[in-house]
């Protein structure tokens, strides 16, 4: 109920606070039976996720890195957004300064190799930027071997 008169506000905020402490902290009747608190009945639900979480913890800023490059992705022109991102694919290498076709298979399996890398399942924090992997810890699930190609 709101008393009347100025600079009481916080005193009606204290007021409605109560129920939710109770409803939070507290066990009560609900649904036809005594239950616990959200607090401690949350905080028995996520002790089974730690060890996960814990995993997962160091490649946070990776994942805000990747969620941030989606939302900041390209420019504006006279049409409106643009993004001038392509994949570059050709049959040609450059062999001791001189541009070869590659026309056998064998050829291109090996220009392939070069050019990307396979089977990296288990990257370390920050290895998506040269120079910038971390390994938690010495136990932690991660090769810092595995990194992107060049230099």
């Amino acid at each position: 109920m709101k008393a009347p008169g100025d600079d009481n506000d916080l005193i009606e905020l204290t007021r409605a606070a109560e129920p939710l402490r109770d409803i939070a902290v507290g066990a009560a009747r609900r649904d036809g039976a005594t239950r616990e608190g959200a607090f401690p009945a949350t905080t028995k639900a996520l002790a089974g996720a730690t060890p996960e979480l814990a995993t997962a913890r160091p490649y946070a800023p990776d994942l805000t890195g990747w969620f941030d490059d989606f939302s900041h992705s390209g420019m504006y022109d006279a049409l409106g957004g643009a993004s001038r991102a392509g994949l570059y694919v050709n049959l040609f290498a450059n062999v001791n300064g001189v541009l070869k076709p590659l026309l056998d298979r064998t050829t291109q399996a090996k220009a392939l190799e070069q050019g990307l890398s396979s089977d990296q399942r288990w990257r370390c924090p920050g290895a998506g930027e040269r120079g910038a992997v971390y390994k938690p810890s010495a136990d932690f699930p991660c090769d810092p071997s595995q990194e992107p190609l060049g230099k």
